[in-house]
């Protein structure tokens, strides 16, 4: 049990990490490209990440639907990480005898 928990919690944080950063990197990049080009592209925050704590329901919504999507993600690495498969070390047991 203690294995299975671990690996819930190794595919929990994977996920939220992964998904958080890579929505940080994208809010930091689009503020960039605005801030530079003076055009207007919204990401996550209409106004920038500098104004995420200005409206709390939209940092309220971002937050729930990245953790969502961070959820769904972990579930798929778990699922995926869960298999067993062989690998390049693992000796090959099989019935191939030279006889």
């Amino acid at each position: 049990m203690k294995f299975l928990g671990r690996r819930i919690m190794g595919a929990l944080l994977f996920g939220f990490a992964l998904v958080f950063a890579f929505a940080l990197v994208m809010q930091i990049t689009t503020d960039l490209v605005n801030w530079v080009s003076g055009s207007h592209i919204q990401f996550l925050f209409p106004r920038g990440l500098s104004y995420a704590f200005a409206d709390m329901n939209v940092l309220r919504r971002v937050l729930i639907s990245l953790s969502f999507f961070a959820l769904v993600f972990a579930s798929i690495f778990f699922v995926l990480k869960l298999r067993r498969r062989n690998g390049i070390f693992d000796i090959y047991d099989g019935s191939d005898t030279d006889d």
